[in-house]
C-alpha cells in the first residue's frame, strides 16, 4: 500500500542534544517506503539533520529564555506557530504521527479536532523515574490524556504499553519499532565501557560514576566513556574532576553518528541503568555492533537482553547493584565472544531495517 501524504509532528529538538534526530530520522526511512509525501513539523530542525532529502519540513525555531516568563511566552508564540502549521497541512483521515510529541500541545488539539488519524506514540512512563518532579507529572498526564483520545496508541514494543500500569485505556494498538543501522561487529575493542544516554534523572549516570570509581580499585586497567548530555552533566563533571578520575572515566557529551560510531568502536560493554523505557536506541545499535548490554531489566529491554546470554541484568539502580553488574560482566569475560554473538545475531533476526519495515506494512493496513 502506497499513501499520499503523512505528517509527523515532533517536539523542537535541543541545541545541546539532538539524540532524538537519531530515531526520527530512523522512522522516516520506514514511513518513507509507504507514503510519497512527508511533512515534518518540529522546531530546531533543518533537512541537513536528515538522510532523507524528499521530505518537507515545517520549521519552526523554539526559543528559549532563563526568564521564566520570557521562556513561558516563547512556548505559547512555539505552539501557536506549529499549530498554524497543523492547520494549514493537516486534512481529515490524513495520518498524523505524534513521534516524542508530548510536548505538542496545540497542534495535537487542532489535529484532533480536523478529524485526522492520529497515531501517538507512547515511550517510557516517568513516573517511574525515582525522583520525578512536578515536570514529570505534567508530562505523564498529557501523555495519557493524548493516547487515550487519539485513533491510534503506538509503541515500540508491547511490555511499553505494562509500564503505564493500566493508564492507556486505548486499545487500538500498533506496535512499530525501529532499528539498527550499523550492523557490523569490530575487533578494535579496547578495556573501555559505554554509556549513551541522556544525562538526567531516571539513567543513573552519576551513580555509575561512583560505581566504576570503585570497580577500578580491582581494574584499574578499565575506562568508562560517556557519550550524551543532560542536565547532571556538570554534576557528573565537577565529581571527576574533583576525585581527579579524568585518566578513567570521559564525559564526551553530545555526539554526532559517525564521531559517536568511531567511540563504540572500542567498547567492550554498554552499561544502561534506567527506571523506564520504550525500545532503547542506544542497546539496539550496540549490540548490533556486538557490544553486549548491562542494562535494567524494564519495560521491552527483557524481551531484547537475557542475563548472561547475551548481555547483563542490573538487579538494582543503585550504586552497588551497578558495581556488581559490572564485576559479573568481567566474571564471566572468557565466555565474552559467544555473548557478543548473541547479542549482535539478536539485532540481526529481530531489529533491521528490512524487519522494521515489513512489520510497519502490517500495521499501514489496519
Amino acid at each position: 500500500m502506497n499513501k499520499t501524504k503523512v505528517i509527523i509532528i515532533s517536539n523542537p529538538v535541543s541545541n545541546t542534544n539532538k539524540s532524538s534526530i537519531t530515531s526520527l530520522n530512523k522512522f522516516i526511512n520506514i514511513v518513507s517506503k509507504f507514503y510519497k509525501q512527508i511533512y515534518i513539523i518540529a522546531g530546531n530542525v533543518n533537512i541537513d539533520d536528515f538522510e532523507n532529502k524528499t521530505i518537507r519540513i515545517i520549521k519552526n525555531n523554539r526559543n528559549r529564555s532563563s526568564n521564566k516568563i520570557y521562556n513561558f511566552l516563547l512556548f505559547i508564540c512555539f505552539q501557536i506557530k506549529t499549530g498554524i502549521d497543523t492547520l494549514l497541512y493537516v486534512n481529515k483521515n490524513i495520518d498524523v504521527y505524534f513521534w516524542i510529541a508530548d510536548g505538542m500541545l496545540i497542534p495535537y488539539i487542532i489535529a484532533k479536532i480536523l478529524g485526522a488519524k492520529i497515531h501517538y506514540f507512547i515511550y517510557g512512563n516517568p513516573l517511574k523515574i525515582k525522583t520525578h518532579n512536578n515536570s514529570e507529572y505534567n508530562t505523564y498526564k498529557r501523555i495519557i490524556f493524548f493516547a487515550n483520545h487519539s485513533k491510534y496508541v503506538c509503541a515500540e514494543n508491547s511490555k511499553v504499553f505494562d509500564e503505564w500500569e493500566g493508564k492507556i485505556k486505548n486499545y487500538n494498538r500498533k506496535i512499530i519499532h525501529l532499528y539498527a543501522d550499523n550492523l557490523k561487529v569490530t575487533n578494535i575493542k579496547e578495556h573501555k565501557i559505554g554509556m549513551l544516554c541522556r544525562i538526567a534523572d531516571g539513567k543513573y549516570v552519576y551513580e555509575s560514576i561512583i560505581a566504576f570509581q570503585e570497580f577500578i580499585k580491582d581494574f584499574p586497567e578499565w575506562k568508562l566513556e560517556i557519550v550524551g548530555n543532560g542536565p547532571l552533566k556538570n554534576i557528573c563533571e565537577n565529581y571527576i574532576n574533583k576525585n581527579k578520575l579524568n585518566t578513567n572515566i570521559t564525559l564526551y557529551g553530545w555526539q554526532d553518528f559517525n564521531n559517536k560510531i568511531q567511540i563504540m568502536k572500542k567498547w567492550y560493554y554498554l552499561l544502561f541503568p534506567t527506571d523506564t523505557e520504550g525500545l532503547p536506541n542506544s542497546i539496539l545499535e550496540s549490540m548490533g555492533m556486538g557490544i553486549p548490554c548491562i542494562a535494567s531489566p524494564v519495560s521491552s529491554i527483557t524481551d531484547i537482553i537475557t542475563d548472561e546470554i547475551n548481555g547483563f541484568y542490573i538487579k538494582e539502580n543503585s550504586i552497588e547493584q551497578i558495581k556488581c553488574a559490572l564485576y559479573n560482566a568481567i566474571k564471566l569475560i572468557n565466555t565474552y565472544e559467544q555473548i557478543s554473538i548473541n547479542a549482535y545475531n539478536c539485532i540481526l533476526d529481530n531489529y533491521t531495517l528490512e524487519k522494521s519495515i515489513k512489520d510497519f506494512s502490517k500495521t499501514i493496513c489496519l
